[in-house]
């Protein structure tokens, strides 16, 4: 019964693996790196921006 269970798992992530590299092919390689980026720099603007909101209301509204 493990047996059976470990090699449904091995195929599942063969399939996985399979497809992830479809997807690479198809978009930059880059594609994962700058999405992280984007999301790391997003959550340093919003950090940013409301230190500023709490100083400074005006310069918050014209960033």
């Amino acid at each position: 019964m493990e047996k059976n269970q470990n090699l449904k798992v091995l195929a599942l992530l063969v399939i996985i693996k399979g497809l992830l590299s479809i997807v690479d092919k198809k978009k930059n390689k880059n594609f994962y790196v700058i999405e992280a980026t984007k999301v790391l720099t997003g959550a340093n603007m919003v950090k940013n921006s409301t230190k500023v909101h709490s100083t400074n209301k005006q310069h918050f509204f014209f960033a």
